[in-house]
C-alpha cells in the first residue's frame, strides 16, 4: 500500500532547466510514497502566482500542445478530465511542508477567482 502526501513547497532560485521563470512560486505538490523525488504539481496557491505558472507553461509548451489561444489553454488545464500531469523534482523546492487546512481554504478561493477572471465557468 502506498502513502501519499499533500505538500507545499517553493521553487528554489537555481532550477532545473524546465522549471526556470517561476523561481519562488509557492506550489501545491503531490508527493507518492514510493516515487520520493518526483512530486505532481497541482498549482499555485496565490492567484498572481497561479497566472504566472499558467502563463510561463503556456510560452513554454502549451501554446503548441493544446491552442495559440491563452484562455483556452487554461480552459482545458482546469477541466477535471485533462489526463497532462506537470512534475516536479522534490530537489527544485525549498522550504517544503505538509499542506494545511487554510492553504486548502486559501487556495480554492483563488482559484474560483482565477477561473472567474478567465471566465472559466463560460466555456
Amino acid at each position: 500500500m502506498s502513502k501519499s502526501k499533500q505538500l507545499v513547497g517553493r521553487v528554489k532560485s537555481n532550477p532545473s532547466k524546465y522549471w526556470r521563470g517561476v523561481e519562488g512560486l509557492t506550489l501545491i505538490v503531490f508527493k507518492i510514497e514510493e516515487d520520493s523525488e518526483r512530486l505532481l504539481v497541482i498549482r499555485p496557491i496565490e492567484v498572481e502566482e497561479m497566472e504566472r505558472f499558467y502563463r510561463i507553461s503556456y510560452e513554454k509548451s502549451m501554446k503548441e500542445m493544446i491552442s495559440h489561444d491563452y484562455d483556452y489553454c487554461i480552459w482545458y488545464l482546469l477541466d477535471e478530465d485533462c489526463e497532462l500531469i506537470c512534475e516536479i523534482n522534490i530537489n527544485d523546492l525549498e522550504d517544503i511542508r505538509e499542506l494545511t487546512e487554510d492553504d486548502i481554504k486559501e487556495h480554492n478561493k483563488n482559484l474560483e477567482e482565477f477561473k472567474r477572471i478567465h471566465k472559466v465557468c463560460e466555456r
